[in-house]
């Protein structure tokens, strides 16, 4: 129950709708059924390391050596098209370095949508 909780909670912030109410409270009894059974302090430790897993795994398509050189290709292919046939001195450059901005936006913002959703997670069950 715990883990669907989890993954309802995922799906509730991808289609940014947020956390419903109906699934804190569902999440509420649930932990209520683990403290009667005595399992709470496992169940709790067991969904932050699941957390700390997704942030792991967030953090690292943003940071790692591949994302950051694929990043830096999609921006290079996508100036030189930009640039095309009006090469003009130092344009290339100036549309890369608009080209590696934007993308670095969106990357962020994706991880720190991906950041949101764990932390909202961790903090649901305080």
């Amino acid at each position: 129950l715990l883990a669907q909780h989890q993954e309802d909670h995922t799906i509730n912030y991808n289609n940014a709708s947020g956390a419903t109410r109906g699934s804190v409270v569902q999440l509420g009894a649930t932990l209520q059924v683990y403290y009667h059974l005595r399992e709470l302090p496992q169940a709790a430790w067991s969904a932050v390391q699941h957390a700390l897993d997704r942030a792991q795994i967030v953090s690292q398509e943003l940071f790692s050596p591949e994302s950051i050189q694929k990043l830096m290709e999609k921006a290079t292919m996508e100036a030189k098209v930009a640039v095309g046939l009006k090469h003009k001195p130092g344009e290339t450059e100036r549309v890369l370095k608009k080209k590696l901005k934007d993308l670095r936006a969106i990357a962020a913002s994706t991880w720190s949508s991906g950041m949101l959703d764990v932390t909202s997670n961790v903090w649901d069950l305080h």
